[in-house]
């Protein structure tokens, strides 16, 4: 039998449904009431739309008739057939009680030996820590009574010359030693005990370090490798590889470094280099005599087996006592007041940075001794700023005073053959005078590298003034001309004062023709001549894509 009423809810669903309606698109997850009306009214009035979704309304009540009537006799058994459920349900509850209870105990006991194990691992991490917190106090006790046994022993030894070499082995073992102290001290220095050691530890290593200089004083004096070896080892242990440093330079560099300056004239009054003994014979003299009685010093620092990588002797010691006592004996030397001698001098000494560069044995002691503070200050005596400045004024004065006295002045007899081997001279004055300042900025006896930049730029900056003053020229304006008229009105000299006033508005076709030919010829040579100089000057010491570029915006500039 059926439930009633739903035989006649099955008698809508025998008419079809229309093809168009789809029933599995009420199915989907994203199916939006509102959006399917607006898509079906477009093509099915709303009343057809209607229609056919009643009819498949009735298609589906007849399909849920249909599922309950099949069943229908096992869902009404089924309150039958289940009998004793509370009693099932209560056999069923004390087994599972049981269980709870055990996992509730097992939890708790795995929870206390959890807590058990973590307490204890805690206890053993203290205990490793005190331990070792202990270790680190026995070991600098001992190493301090060592250290003080050892410099008892040092003060009670002999000090005479067979003893040298032993002394300076002793010193080394000692250095060692303080150096484990030191690393024990930095690692516990929030120690009561450490703190309190402190002070022993640092007259240790003052004692040290004093016998450690009288040692490498008489190693030095005496010129023996195993002692200078293993002081200096020393000093590096302890962190004092400048102290050493220091007194290589003054044992070693500055008696020779003085006893060669002194062996040359005197400096002028002024300060300056004596006649004949500009600062490239006297750098020369102090790096061949320094590099060869300092060689049992530098030799061991090319060896890499030697384990000297902390110093830099070439810097602090060679380099740093020359810087000091050349500028001491001549000071003027380094004054861009007279700009050939500065270059001279300056030239000279990059020679003698480039022969100490020469000693360096790798690109790290390469890399380490241009960069170390004693190259920085020797190269800060040379103002290169002021040096460049002075022969900007100069170029600048020289290119105005032609350009103002106007472009048509002729050439005179030493403006006439500045084009070397050339067969064509330029006629005008203006752009003769032009021509010398552009070669001034790149001549062998003004250029200097580290100033490539600017002299670019004061190169470029002379041929946009000439443009300028040549497009002023030949453009006058009113108020020029009006001046122009008036002077000619005047006197003879006022004619030569128009044709400067004016510009080209009253030149005569010759000086119009001089004109175009200086222009074409000065634009010749500076695309070719003057940038060969140009790029025989920069490859030397700037990348070939900044060459290029160089080299370009000379062209734009012969262009404009």
């Amino acid at each position: 039998s059926s439930p009633p009423g739903l035989d006649e809810a099955a008698s809508d669903s025998d008419a079809p449904s229309a093809v168009w309606v789809k029933p599995e698109a009420f199915a989907g997850e994203s199916f939006d009431p509102s959006a399917y009306l607006n898509d079906m009214r477009r093509f099915v009035p709303l009343e057809d739309l209607r229609k056919e979704l009643d009819t498949h309304l009735g298609t589906l009540k007849a399909e849920l008739v249909e599922l309950i009537n099949r069943d229908y006799s096992e869902f009404v058994g089924l309150s039958t057939s289940l009998t004793d459920v509370d009693g099932a349900i209560l056999r069923m509850r004390q087994p599972l009680t049981e269980f709870q209870a055990k996992l509730k105990q097992a939890k708790e006991e795995v929870t206390a030996n959890l807590d058990e194990l973590e307490e204890g691992l805690a206890r053993r991490s203290e205990a490793v820590a005190a331990r070792a917190t202990l270790e680190l106090l026995l070991d600098t006790a001992f190493v301090m009574s060592k250290v003080e046994r050892l410099l008892s022993e040092l003060d009670s030894s002999s000090s005479a010359a067979e003893d040298v070499s032993a002394r300076a082995q002793l010193l080394e073992r000692i250095a060692s030693e303080v150096n484990r102290l030191q690393f024990y001290s930095n690692r516990g220095k929030a120690l009561p005990f450490v703190m309190q050691t402190k002070g022993r530890i640092d007259a240790a290593e003052a004692q040290l370090l004093d016998s450690l200089r009288v040692c490498l004083r008489d190693g030095l004096e005496k010129q023996d490798r195993g002692v200078l070896l293993h002081c200096l080892h020393a000093f590096a242990a302890l962190g004092h590889a400048d102290q050493a440093e220091a007194l290589i330079r003054e044992v070693v560099m500055a008696p020779v470094v003085r006893r060669v300056l002194d062996s040359l004239p005197a400096a002028s009054p002024s300060g300056a280099a004596p006649a004949g003994r500009e600062l490239g014979t006297v750098y020369d003299m102090l790096l061949r005599t320094l590099l060869k009685e300092s060689a049992f010093v530098l030799a061991p620092m090319r060896e890499a087996a030697a384990g000297l990588q902390a110093y830099n002797l070439l810097a602090n010691s060679l380099l740093a006592e020359v810087d000091e006592a050349v500028a001491s004996a001549y000071p003027a030397a380094f004054s861009a007041g007279n700009p050939t001698a500065f270059l001279a001098n300056y030239n000279a000494s990059l020679r003698f940075l480039t022969g100490l560069e020469a000693e360096c044995p790798n690109r790290a002691v390469l890399a380490a001794f241009r960069s170390s503070p004693a190259v920085t200050s020797f190269s800060k005596r040379w103002n290169l700023f002021a040096y460049f400045s002075s022969h900007f004024q100069e170029v600048a004065s020289s290119l105005d005073q032609a350009l103002n006295g106007g472009m048509l002045v002729a050439a005179g007899p030493s403006d006439a053959a500045v084009v070397e081997g050339g067969e064509e001279q330029f006629a005008l004055q203006a752009m003769a005078v032009t021509w010398k300042c552009l070669q001034q900025c790149w001549r062998q006896e003004v250029y200097v590298s580290a100033l490539a930049d600017r002299f670019l730029k004061l190169s470029l900056q002379v041929m946009a003034r000439a443009t300028s003053t040549v497009e002023g020229e030949l453009r006058p304006g009113a108020e020029g001309v009006a001046r122009a008229k008036a002077a000619a009105g005047a006197t003879t000299s006022g004619a030569e004062e128009a044709k400067r006033a004016s510009g080209a508005a009253f030149a005569t076709p010759e000086e119009l023709a001089m004109l175009l030919h200086d222009l074409e010829l000065l634009q010749a040579l500076c695309k070719n001549e003057y940038s060969s100089v140009i790029e025989r000057r920069l490859e030397a010491t700037v990348p070939a894509e900044v060459v290029k570029g160089a080299l370009a915006a000379i062209e734009d500039g012969a262009d404009g």
